[in-house]
């Protein structure tokens, strides 16, 4: 009997034991998950902060754990946005760099790469572009009261070119071109080709030394170059000579911020001839 009464007691000691052992495992089991729980919620709280601040490298990381860690779904499609991000942002800076350096083209091309409307780039991006288009407007109207037509015109056309569709700048091209608004580039070799054709006449580069500008035929490379009736930004518009007219220069007077050309212009499209004065910031 005493034989029977000890094996009891050590069996009911070894059932205790044993609960026990179960008991710790489980408290361990369920500390082990409140304590990944927490971590869990401390990487998430990481990740959104680095998501507002746009340090979305960091993001990347932290997502890419939590997916490690627990495989949801969730944190993919959160990763997948953050890396979407991440590349969106990396084409902004690039645009507002070329920005700063007056690389408007540039800034253009790299912008139109964020086409998601719902990104948090998009509306800074067509902020930007706003402010872009104002900046060639006005550097074109000052071109144009300059009498630098030429140059206006090439620096609306390239704006075309980049964004596709713009009616203020469409309309502000219509006064300097007319009716015809260029969509090529008023330098493009073909086109002058044409117009030279028209001309009949034998027309030359404009040397760089001024002082041998006297007797040369020279093309008109303006979409609309101002004749006037004196050698001055003041004097009278008495015509218009378009890209494809020609000159031919009997004068020439510099007034210390640029040079006038007095001559014969040669109608491309008619033959007719005048004689005015022009500035040569439309021959070059």
């Amino acid at each position: 009997m005493e034989g029977v009464e000890m094996a009891s007691k050590y069996k009911n000691k070894t059932l205790i034991a044993i609960a026990s052992i179960i008991g710790i495992i489980i408290f361990a089991l369920i500390l082990s998950f409140g304590i990944n729980k927490s971590g869990e919620k401390g990487l998430i709280k990481d990740a959104e902060k680095y998501m507002e601040e746009e340090e979305y490298k960091s993001a990347i990381e932290i997502y890419s754990r939590l997916i490690s860690k627990t495989g949801d779904k969730t944190y993919r499609d959160k990763k997948e946005e953050a890396e979407k991000l991440e590349v969106e942002k990396n084409y902004y800076e690039i645009g507002m760099k070329k920005i700063k350096s007056d690389e408007y083209i540039s800034a253009i091309n790299s912008f139109s790469k964020i086409d998601r409307e719902d990104s948090v780039y998009y509306k800074k991006v067509q902020e930007q572009l706003k402010k872009i288009e104002e900046s060639i407007i006005n550097e074109a109207k000052i071109n144009i009261n300059n009498d630098n037509t030429y140059l206006a015109s090439s620096m609306l056309n390239d704006y075309l070119r980049a964004v596709g569709k713009s009616e203020d700048v469409e309309k502000l091209l219509k006064s300097i071109e007319g009716d015809n608004v260029a969509q090529v580039d008023p330098t493009d070799e073909k086109e002058k080709d044409n117009k030279k054709k028209k001309t009949n006449l034998k027309t030359e580069e404009l040397p760089k030394d001024s002082s041998k500008w006297v007797g040369k035929t020279v093309e008109i490379k303006s979409g609309k170059a101002n004749l006037r009736n004196d050698s001055s930004i003041s004097g009278k518009v008495v015509g218009i000579a378009v890209a494809g007219d020609a000159i031919t220069i009997t004068e020439i007077y510099d007034d210390g911020g640029r040079i006038w050309c007095y001559g014969k212009i040669t109608s491309a499209k008619t033959g007719e001839t005048e004689t005015a004065w022009i500035s040569s910031k439309n021959l070059q």
